[in-house]
């Protein structure tokens, strides 16, 4: 509990570092970053903002046909895995993600 403590500590602190203007990147800059870490085929289903963490972006994924929630800065150079846990709901905001994107 206290890993993901640190890091979703750790994501706060840098979304306060990263560009907060604009919109999100484009998924193609995001496939070619994510290609570089992830072997194996996969689309790019959508890009958006998350709430409350300006800079930082939720990638959704389908690879070899399951749902991967991924988080990227708006250069899409910097690449988030794991969960992202509302404290007060104890809700897995991630998990949640990847349910609606399984049709569960």
């Amino acid at each position: 509990m206290k890993k993901l403590f640190y890091l979703v500590s750790a994501v706060v602190a840098l979304s306060g570092m990263l560009t907060a203007c604009g919109g999100a990147p484009e998924k193609v800059a995001v496939a070619n970053s994510i290609k570089k870490i992830l072997p194996v085929n996969f689309e790019v289903m959508a890009v958006t903002a998350v709430s409350g963490i300006p800079g930082l972006f939720e990638v959704q994924l389908k690879a070899d046909r399951q749902p991967v929630v991924l988080y990227v800065n708006k250069s899409a150079k910097l690449v988030f895995s794991g969960s992202i846990v509302d404290v007060d709901t104890k809700q897995n905001l991630t998990l949640e993600v990847q349910k609606k994107m399984a049709g569960k």
